[in-house]
């Protein structure tokens, strides 16, 4: 089989965690036996393989609008923003040029910012069928974070401007033959804006390479030192923004008078100023700066609990997973798809976003009491097993088959 995904960016421009799902996917499906190709923008067209998967790149006619932050050239910013997120007749061509060189059986289309949906209607000239991931709320909202500008809070309500741009986007999502989100509550969003063909949702959960020996290894370990450990280190990993909850961690973090115990903090983002000021004021906050992958694996196996305090809807939080993998409980707010992926009082504790209190308090419980740490440790490994890559990416050649033979597969 012949499967074609498409993203804005790949290895090695890892932006987020959609170009992680992407690689992982690609090269799983590779290792399947399938060819497979991935097609992404560059600062030039060129093709190139990385382990074993052709991937080819363009440069496209407007340059990506991240290029474009200088004040001076605003409008050109706009404008590049504009083409790019909604629909971009540039590139067509090129796009279609390389579609047909390619030939995929399949194409699996991700995050398509600066790419834009122009893709799908160039899929349908060439009758290939599409499958799409909503990994986040890019389609839904403008600003992909369902935030309003204005109160910082959640959005209750589109303006007109979004609405409209959800029409539009509405329409376009109908040459999708079949639709997948890493969770229910990202598949449920999209589902209310009616963005789905009729009953072809389904939820196939985000994944990681996973060593079930190596993490029941690690998790036997920490269940042998967490109660006459010295410190109980928590951990923050991610973005430094104020919709990753990371004010009012520290702000929490600050009430617990408590000395024996250390949050670490990794990332990146508007708010490591705010983060930095904290560690001058409070000596048991360390800030790690950004961190690659080899690097987050050695500070989560030193750290004992994650915190994951959004307070936006997370699609998924693959973090939560990746602490997962090293034998770590995770304390995470009640917002978008944590819930369904933290098995409170099993895995890791569900708090009220943005409360004070709520994650003080939970802050506190878990260091005066080891025993509930020590007592997570024991359903973590189980409930890792069924984000592994292997059942990913056997959900994935399922659906891929579905449409190739137009049987209609079972829930995922």
């Amino acid at each position: 089989m012949k499967v074609l995904l498409v993203n804005s960016y790949y290895y090695p421009e890892m932006v987020g965690g959609t170009e992680y799902f992407v690689k992982r996917l690609a090269e799983a499906l590779v290792s399947t036996g399938n060819s497979v190709s991935v097609l992404c923008l560059g600062n030039g067209n060129s093709v190139e393989t990385i382990n074993g998967v052709k991937v080819f790149r363009y440069k496209p006619a407007l340059g990506r609008y991240v290029d474009f932050a200088n004040e001076r050239m605003l409008i050109r910013n706009m404008i590049c923003k504009l083409v790019n997120r909604i629909y971009n007749p540039f590139d067509l061509s090129k796009l279609f040029h390389i579609l047909e060189t390619i030939k995929p059986d399949v194409v699996h289309s991700n995050g398509l910012m600066d790419i834009s949906a122009s893709l799908w209607q160039i899929c349908k000239k060439l009758n290939i069928s599409i499958l799409h991931t909503y990994h986040d709320y890019n389609f839904l909202c403008p600003r992909g974070t369902l935030i309003s500008k204005r109160t910082n809070e959640i959005c209750t309500g589109p303006n007109l401007l979004c609405r409209l741009y959800r029409c539009y986007n509405r329409e376009l999502s109908r040459r999708i033959d079949i639709v997948t989100a890493p969770s229910n509550f990202v598949l449920s969003a999209f589902q209310k804006e009616r963005y789905l063909p009729v009953n072809n949702g389904y939820v196939v959960s985000n994944a990681i390479n996973i060593d079930m020996d190596y993490t029941e290894c690690l998790i036997e370990r920490r269940s042998e030192k967490i109660m006459d450990k010295d410190y109980l280190t928590f951990v923050f990993l991610g973005q430094l923004g104020a919709h990753k909850g990371i004010k009012w961690l520290l702000d929490s973090f600050a009430e617990v008078n408590n000395s024996k115990i250390v949050l670490r903090i990794a990332g990146k983002g508007k708010l490591s100023g705010l983060v930095s000021e904290f560690t001058k004021k409070d000596s048991r906050i360390i800030y790690e700066g950004y961190l690659s992958e080899t690097q987050v694996a050695e500070l989560l196996k030193e750290c004992d609990v994650l915190i994951a305090p959004s307070i936006w809807e997370e699609p998924f939080g693959l973090i939560v997973i990746e602490a997962y993998k090293y034998g770590l409980p995770v304390i995470a707010t009640n917002r978008g798809a944590f819930p369904e992926i933290v098995i409170n009082e099993k895995t890791g504790t569900i708090i009220d976003a943005g409360s004070l209190s709520s994650l003080r308090d939970c802050i506190v419980r878990y260091s005066d009491d080891r025993r509930i740490v020590h007592g997570m440790l024991t359903n973590i490994a189980s409930h890792l097993k069924s984000f592994s890559l292997d059942e990913q990416t056997s959900k994935y050649i399922e659906l891929y088959k579905y449409l190739l033979s137009k049987e209609l597969p079972g829930r995922c």
